[in-house]
């Protein structure tokens, strides 16, 4: 089985490294992490993922403009994304996903839902 690798692009620093120890636990799973979407842009410039998982709120650059950036600076490549939000909301779930993405992740999340989540996306990538 070959190595998963998962973009977590959030500005929360807790909320990242629990991402990361729960995501982690699933086999062959790699997750790496950026706290804003400019350090997201400079990774995406040497590494592909196949999942990036992007917050939608973040100071400077939140999750669809970089999401938009990361299309417009690599039109070659399928940019998998599944925002992650504490909008919960029906109608903000539903512009999100209008943006041509995988799925919409509620804050706050329980960490073993989220990983059968992620399985279930990882299986479409």
């Amino acid at each position: 089985m070959s190595t998963k690798k998962i973009l977590v692009v959030d500005d929360e620093t807790d909320i990242s490294f629990i991402l990361k120890a729960s995501i982690e636990r699933i086999p062959g799973v790699e997750v790496s992490l950026a706290s804003n979407g400019s350090e997201a842009l400079e990774i995406c410039r040497s590494s592909s993922f196949h999942l990036h998982i992007l917050d939608f709120m973040m100071p400077g650059m939140d999750g669809p403009s970089l999401l938009n950036e990361l299309r417009r600076q690599h039109p070659e490549r399928q940019f998998k994304v599944a925002f992650l939000t504490a909008r919960a909301m029906p109608a903000d779930r539903a512009a999100l996903l209008k943006m041509d993405v995988m799925d919409v992740l509620i804050k706050p999340f329980n960490p073993m839902q989220l990983n059968e989540q992620i399985e279930s996306l990882l299986q479409a990538c």
